[in-house]
């Protein structure tokens, strides 16, 4: 399979890179593979300093870097380092930006539409819809499903884990990326 980040990625959301748009749809996609952040964030020219913290990560825009904890998950960890550079290219002004689930900790309310637009950004990042139908259809291949079937709440668990599994980020947030994208809903 020859294809590359551009098969993968809507044109309107390569535009997030700018100069660094053209570099990032070349980059080569073997339709096995999840999508590689720390190429990426290479290409961006972003520093990663892998730090033990108590949040989750950071960034400092003007210094182009990315901090992420590393006694955290790999997959929590690939979301973080896409949550930050969703911050760093989408221009958020306020320092020391950070990756927390205590949203007390957020000085302001604009500080939570960063983080939602982050989360956003992030999402679209590791979990392309592009990606997020070509793996179930994967999924339900390999496990000789079928697409039409109902499923109970375990069937779809086990659906949701081994999505998660192909994309490496966690089971809650391909959920709910699965329910933003309308492909799946919550009874």
């Amino acid at each position: 399979m020859n294809k590359t980040y551009r098969d993968v990625y809507e044109d309107a959301f390569l535009n997030c890179f700018k100069l660094y748009k053209d570099d990032i749809a070349q980059l080569p996609w073997d339709g096995e593979s999840s999508i590689d952040i720390d190429e990426i964030i290479k290409i961006c020219n972003i520093t990663v300093v892998r730090e033990f913290g108590r949040d989750s990560g950071s960034c400092q825009p003007p210094k182009n870097t990315i901090n992420v904890n590393m006694l955290e998950p790999s997959y929590r960890q690939r979301f973080t380092l896409a949550h930050e550079l969703g911050h760093l290219l989408l221009g958020h002004e306020g320092g020391y930006l950070y990756r927390t689930s205590d949203t007390t900790k957020y000085p302001s309310a604009i500080s939570q539409v960063y983080e939602r637009e982050a989360n956003r950004f992030a999402a679209e990042l590791l979990m392309p819809e592009f990606l997020m139908n070509y793996f179930l259809d994967k999924v339900f291949e390999e496990k000789n499903m079928s697409m039409d079937g109902e499923y109970g709440s375990v069937d779809t668990q086990f659906i949701i884990s081994l999505l998660a599994d192909k994309l490496k980020v966690s089971s809650a947030a391909v959920e709910i990326r699965l329910q933003n994208l309308g492909m799946m809903t919550v009874k």
